[in-house]
């Protein structure tokens, strides 16, 4: 058994005692696996610890296939389900299913004759979806989505103003761009950032302006751009972004590549914004974008009528005339507990030669007996360690390093992560820079 296959269901494990409330399709992402793989796992958790199985023999997995071919359905069989779906038996006012059509074959006095196996549910629906007895169902009817309560959940896209020009000496694309912060219950614009040199560090410190400004919501959504997201190759813990909220007690939630409709009202501002603002005023430098931007946003929010169902065809701010206010930022915050998230996180990794394994770009020693054997690294968030397993057996325990280890003020924090932003961000720039010159070098 590979130690991989083990640390990631351990994962599901952790994930899922953590967040029982989490579906599927949400474990499934945010463990980067498939919605079939966790199914499976969890109902063999589910059955296995049902048995008193210990929870490291079900880590370790068994094979579940088939040790014989699986068998074929007879035609006398498949005429017998097609003759009970047609004509119902017994006065059966219904098209009966697979489950109705199981219990009448189980009767039917030529199966008990001839002894013939009977199917599954599961394959008497595939019979009558292969001779056309199932019809497609319709695609479902959209439903409008559930508004969360004012001012918790928020929205944060960038927008460019492709309308000024590119800089023949600087650059080319994304000149000038609108960060744009939006309340999803209310659909009021909380605030609207113009700037021509938004990079993780920028951006992360127009956030906490907003954030000084407005309080902490309860959830923010954003989508996949790197200057929220991205990490160096190699990081196994989240950008700058994440701990800030993770910090703050904020939700960061990360949309799901190509699903520009979980960020859908702020992007549906942006229609707004693109087509009432920036396509009739086509601002062509850095203080006409503000300026324009500026004067839609009192606009938006207190002039024009708002077609969404929560304004009621008024301007935002005249439908929600008093916004709740929200907790403000603490003045004391531990840098380093984002690392609770994490808590009881799995990893594996493979000894190097030198007795060695990296952890989030950060280098730990091990043994020099385990080079080139794989194990699982296991984060105690409490203790701020890393237990080392190898084969399910406790080895060492290591210390962090790279974290703070004592509370700062909200400012000596805000520094802290702007800090953290840039040195990612330029580790990341590097990285690809070298990617790019050994791609270039290569025959």
């Amino acid at each position: 058994m590979l130690s991989s296959y083990y640390a990631a269901r351990a994962n599901l494990y952790t994930l899922h005692q953590r967040h029982p409330e989490w579906s599927h399709a949400e474990l499934a992402a945010a463990l980067g696996s498939s919605t079939s793989w966790v199914e499976k796992w969890l109902k063999r958790f589910r059955e296995e610890l049902a048995q008193a199985i210990p929870l490291e023999h079900i880590l370790q997995g068994h094979s579940r296939a088939r040790k014989t071919p699986s068998p074929t359905t007879l035609p006398e069989v498949v005429q017998e389900i097609l003759a009970i779906r047609d004509p119902p038996p017994e006065g059966l006012r219904r098209v009966p299913g697979p489950e109705a059509i199981h219990y009448y074959l189980a009767r039917d006095p030529l199966m008990l004759f001839f002894q013939l196996p009977l199917p599954s549910c599961k394959t008497i629906y595939r019979i009558l979806k292969v001779n056309d007895r199932i019809a497609l169902r319709k695609q479902p009817i959209h439903e409008p989505v559930e508004r969360p309560a004012p001012m918790s959940c928020w929205q944060i896209d960038f927008k460019d103003v492709s309308t000024v020009p590119a800089d023949p000496d600087g650059k080319r694309q994304h000149v000038v761009e609108t960060l744009n912060v939006i309340d999803v219950g209310t659909s009021v614009l909380l605030d609207a950032h113009v700037r021509s040199d938004f990079t993780a560090e920028t951006a992360l410190q127009a956030l906490a302006s907003t954030l000084a400004k407005h309080g902490r919501p309860q959830q923010i959504t954003l989508d996949r751009d790197p200057r929220w997201v991205g990490s160096p190759a190699g990081s196994d813990f989240p950008a700058a972004l994440i701990r800030f909220g993770a910090c703050l007690g904020i939700d960061i939630q990360i949309c799901a590549p190509h699903h520009p409709q979980q960020n859908g009202f702020v992007e549906r501002y942006h229609r707004s914004y693109q087509e009432e603002c920036l396509a009739l005023d086509r601002p062509e430098t850095l203080e006409q974008a503000s300026l324009v931007t500026q004067t839609f946003v009192q606009h938006y929010n207190k002039e024009r009528p708002h077609q969404g169902l929560a304004c009621g065809n008024q301007p935002p701010l005249t439908a929600f005339p008093s916004l709740p206010s929200l907790p403000a930022l603490p003045p004391i915050v531990d840098p380093d507990s984002w690392l609770n998230q994490l808590d009881g996180l799995h990893l594996e990794r493979k000894v190097d030669r030198h007795g060695m394994v990296s952890l989030d770009l950060k280098r730990y020693y091990v043994s020099s007996h385990l080079v080139g054997h794989h194990l699982v690294l296991h984060l105690d968030a409490q203790r701020r360690c890393v237990h080392i397993l190898h084969e399910q057996c406790l080895i060492k325990e290591i210390p962090l390093r790279g974290l703070v280890g004592h509370a700062l003020s909200f400012e000596q924090f805000l520094t802290h992560m702007l800090h953290q932003a840039r040195a990612q961000a330029r580790l990341r720039s590097l990285q690809e820079r070298r990617y790019r010159m050994a791609a270039v070098a290569s025959p």
